[in-house]
C-alpha cells in the first residue's frame, strides 16, 4: 500500500513506495524524470514532503510515471498497485463511466452468507455508509440479493457488483468482500486477464523447478554413490569375518555386524531425508502457480 498525504483537498501518494515495486535506482531521479517528461506542476501534480527529495504525486501523475515501464514485469505490478488504490483513478486506457458499468441483474451473488468482510471493507462501510461493525454482516446479507453483476477487475480475480445504493468488490476465490464504494464512484472494469504476467510467473516457477531438480539429482547421485561404496565395503568385511571359529572371531563378527547396520541406517536416513526434502520443496514451488 502506498503512503499518502492530503494537501488542499488533493491526495498525493509516495513515489518512494511505488519505486519499491519498480525497483529503479533512485525514486528522486524517477520522479524528476517524470516531471520533466510530462510537464507536471508542483502543488497540482506533485509535492515535496519533508526534505526536498521526498516526492509525492497524484494518481494521474503516477500513471504517467509508470508508463515507460508498462511492458516490464515490475511496471505491470506497479500499475496493478495503482489500480488497487480505493479512489477514483485515472487509468491509461478508456476510463469507466456509469454508462459503461451496466448491471446484469440476471446474475446473482450466491452464497453471500459464506463471505467475510475484510478489515478494509469494514472501514469503508463505517466511513461511507455509517454502518457499525456489528451490523455489517446483516447489511451485506440483505444487500446481496439486490446486487447486479457489473464485471471483473485485476485479471478477473475480483468481481464487481452494484445497484443504485452501493458498489461492492468481492474476491470469489477467497470468499471476501474486498471493499465497498458509493454508487457514483468510478471503478475500473476490465474483462482482460494478466496472461503476460502469468506467463512470466510460470517461467520463473519453471526455472525454480529446474534448479531444484538439478540440485536434487546431484544430491541423490551422491547419496546413492555412498550406498554403493558402503555395500562393497560391507561385503568385504562380512566375507572376511564370517568363517571365524574362535571366541575373538565371533566378537569381530558381532562388531562388524553392528558397524554395518549402523552405517546402513545412517545412509538410508540421509537418502530418505534427501528425497523427502526435495518432494516438500517441489510441493511448495508448485503451490505458487
Amino acid at each position: 500500500m502506498l503512503s499518502k498525504v492530503v494537501k488542499s483537498g488533493i491526495v498525493f501518494y509516495s513515489v518512494a513506495d511505488l519505486n519499491k515495486i519498480l525497483r529503479e535506482p533512485s525514486p528522486v531521479m524517477l520522479a524528476e524524470k517524470a516531471i520533466k517528461a510530462n510537464g507536471l506542476k508542483e502543488k497540482d501534480d506533485f509535492i515535496k514532503k519533508g526534505n526536498k527529495n521526498d516526492y509525492y504525486m497524484t494518481v494521474g501523475s503516477l500513471w504517467k510515471l509508470t508508463k515507460p515501464f508498462k511492458k516490464k514485469l515490475n511496471g505491470m505490478l506497479a500499475e496493478r498497485a495503482l489500480k488497487e488504490l480505493d479512489i477514483p483513478t485515472e487509468v491509461p486506457e478508456k476510463e469507466s463511466s456509469k454508462d459503461d458499468n451496466k448491471k446484469d441483474y440476471s446474475r446473482r451473488l450466491t452464497n453471500a452468507n459464506t463471505y467475510k468482510i475484510s478489515h478494509h471493507a469494514q472501514t469503508r462501510l463505517r466511513q461511507r455508509f455509517n454502518i457499525p461493525n456489528n451490523q455489517q454482516d446483516s447489511w451485506f446479507a440483505t444487500m446481496a440479493p439486490r446486487l447486479g453483476y457489473i464485471g471483473t477487475q485485476y485479471g478477473e480475480t475480483q468481481e464487481v457488483w452494484g445497484n443504485d445504493d452501493v458498489t461492492i468488490v468481492t474476491s470469489p476465490s477467497e470468499k471476501t468482500v474486498v471493499t465497498v464504494l458509493e454508487p457514483d464512484m468510478e471503478v475500473h472494469i476490465s474483462n482482460t486477464s494478466y496472461e503476460d504476467i502469468d506467463e512470466k510467473f510460470d517461467q520463473a516457477i519453471q526455472s525454480m523447478e529446474l534448479k531444484e531438480n538439478r540440485g536434487y539429482w546431484e544430491d541423490l547421485s551422491s547419496c546413492l554413490g555412498q550406498v554403493a561404496q558402503f555395500a562393497n565395503a560391507a561385503v568385504e568385511s562380512i566375507d572376511g569375518s564370517r568363517n571365524a571359529k574362535s571366541a575373538r572371531g565371533l566378537e569381530i563378527m558381532a562388531d562388524t555386524e553392528k558397524a554395518v547396520i549402523e552405517q546402513y541406517r545412517k545412509l538410508v536416513y540421509d537418502l530418505d531425508s534427501t528425497i523427502s526434502e526435495h518432494n516438500e520443496r517441489m510441493k511448495y514451488i508448485e503451490s505458487k502457480r
